[in-house]
């Protein structure tokens, strides 16, 4: 909710700077949206006094899905554990989103879970296609455990046309997998394939959807500016639409995914494929995938799934890209003054990446990020390709929690070390930043940035398991992943991350001290109110207001 729009002149408060956790500092002054004084500034005009009360930068997060997640939250049904914790839960779930729906019109139910639905459940597997049948056997249903994996019932099978897919025996084509039962017909689990399947949903709002997602996804958690992977070309023009006219307050970086919302010649379009251009939404760069998700059997991998969850026996995933083809969207993007975000979620996709980017000759052009680089590392010696190649690597933090437990279950006993090896990273002179890469089945936390914190500090996993604890950083490299790191990714790293001269005044104020807090309590950390380009953006109900001078 936007509290309010006047510009101030300054902010009175315990001003904390990201390079350490004791600040002397009591003051900021803006002007013209931009902090011309920290520490001894004597800020004029309209001040707001947040007394004692820590005032920080703003964050950042340079990897989230908006459209997608928003919608998620608005039209889906919400299966995710523990909000459901068994698929007798799943199906009731599933029986109450249908009560209301409007069927007898094509419209698909669709719902959200977790990704590794099938670990998290108690029951320890994925909902049968027989089991959604026995919810409804004419309206289509699809379940999607996170942005990979998909489960659908006998009507939504029926309308896809999944024989398209079915290329062999596995049931895997073009990175796109159907599971084959052994009557050989679909059991109704795909991956990789939901851009391509003909889901047809009840109308709806784009922009307020997205509103709404934005508010509850970023605002109310001091994110004041974000790295979005767009979905569709209608979402990344209400998305525009929204920032241009003030709705939300974010400044939005999006990055067009290809193929998926444009094709590849369109992507590389940059601005042109904006009706509502402005200087707080851009096109900033291209997103391509050189693997699938872990989720799916699908990141290419250097050790073979093991056998109880592989797509076929020895299979270790599937890469979509070629080193080749990588040096040569490099160049493209080069070419274009676009970044390039290159999905690889496992280590072969990562090292075809690299070799890539090297073999590309381009040096000194785009940012090339890897999405998920640092995640997962089972051979060190692979960082000494990072370093030269001078990829970005961008992991997330959060996922520690959602699905470190399932390396090993998946991958084995190599997979029980190299976890989010952020300590050890951060040792080889890495700067790593922390996105939330929120999609569909989410965890409810995802998106603050003092979740991901906590999962950097204490490394406590879905299960209650710590992972290597060995790993963890400290609050103050965790702030920075969150912050002026993060900003960095983005290239606006002169312009946000930190409170200093001459940078945007988007800052936040707490309802307590992180420094002063327990690790374990860091996610309860409130953001109380957000000023954004010098203007106060968001106010959290029920929070102290300012006193205002």
């Amino acid at each position: 909710m936007i509290a309010g729009t006047s510009h101030i002149d300054g902010v009175l408060g315990d001003v904390r700077t990201i390079d350490s956790a004791s600040s002397t500092a009591r003051a900021v002054s803006i002007s013209d949206g931009r902090v011309s004084g920290v520490a001894g500034a004597d800020p004029r005009g309209r001040v707001l006094d947040f007394g004692g009360r820590v005032v920080m930068p703003a964050f950042v997060d340079p990897h989230a899905h908006t459209e997608v997640s928003s919608l998620a939250l608005s039209t889906m049904v919400d299966c995710r554990v523990p909000r459901c914790r068994t698929v007798a839960d799943v199906l009731d779930a599933l029986r109450d989103g249908l009560r209301d729906f409007p069927t007898g019109q094509g419209y698909w139910l669709t719902a959200q879970a977790n990704l590794f639905f099938n670990q998290k459940l108690a029951d320890g597997r994925y909902p049968t296609k027989e089991e959604l049948d026995s919810v409804s056997r004419t309206v289509p249903i699809i379940i999607h455990a996170g942005g990979h994996t998909s489960l659908l019932n006998s009507a939504a099978i029926e309308v896809s046309d999944l024989g398209r897919f079915t290329g062999n025996a596995a049931g895997a084509m073009g990175g796109a997998i159907v599971e084959i039962g052994s009557d050989g017909t679909p059991t109704g689990l795909v991956s990789e394939i939901d851009s391509m399947l003909p889901i047809v949903a009840p109308p709806f709002d784009m922009a307020d959807v997205l509103q709404t997602g934005v508010e509850q996804m970023f605002t109310r958690f001091g994110v004041s500016v974000v790295g979005d992977i767009a979905g569709s070309i209608d979402g990344v023009q209400a998305y525009a639409g929204l920032v241009a006219d003030g709705r939300i307050p974010q400044r939005v970086l999006t990055f067009l995914c290809a193929p998926g919302t444009v094709s590849f010649e369109d992507a590389f379009r940059g601005d042109d494929n904006l009706e509502r251009p402005s200087d707080r939404f851009r096109v900033a760069g291209v997103k391509v995938f050189a693997d699938g998700g872990f989720s799916s059997k699908n990141a290419a991998t250097w050790v073979a799934y093991r056998k109880e969850v592989a797509i076929r026996p020895g299979s270790r995933g599937r890469i979509n890209l070629t080193s080749a083809r990588v040096a040569t969207l490099v160049r493209e993007a080069a070419q274009a003054g676009l970044d390039l975000a290159v999905h690889g979620n496992g280590e072969r996709a990562q090292d075809a990446i690299i070799r890539g980017v090297l073999k590309s000759g381009v040096r000194n052009g785009p940012r090339v990020r890897i999405e998920h680089l640092g995640n997962l590392l089972t051979r060190p010696e692979a960082v000494d390709a990072w370093l030269e190649s001078g990829v970005i690597p961008m992991p997330q933090p959060g996922f520690l929690y959602n699905f470190g437990d399932y390396f090993p279950v998946y991958l084995g006993k190599t997979a029980e070390r190299g976890r989010f090896p952020f300590k050890s990273l951060h040792a080889r002179g890495l700067e790593l930043n922390g996105s939330s890469d929120v999609y569909t089945g989410a965890e409810e936390r995802q998106t603050n940035p003092f979740f991901g914190m906590w999962c950097s500090l204490k490394r406590t996993s879905f299960s209650g398991a710590v992972i290597e604890a060995e790993e963890a950083i400290d609050l103050d490299t965790a702030v920075r992943m969150h912050t002026i790191n993060a900003a960095r990714s983005l290239g606006l790293g002169d312009q946000y991350g930190s409170v200093e001269v001459g940078k945007q005044a988007d800052l936040i104020v707490l309802d307590r001290d992180p420094w002063k807090t327990d690790a374990a309590d860091l996610p309860d950390i409130k953001v109380d109110h957000m000023i954004v380009g010098g203007r106060l953006a968001y106010s959290r109900e029920g929070a102290e207001s300012p006193s205002v001078t």
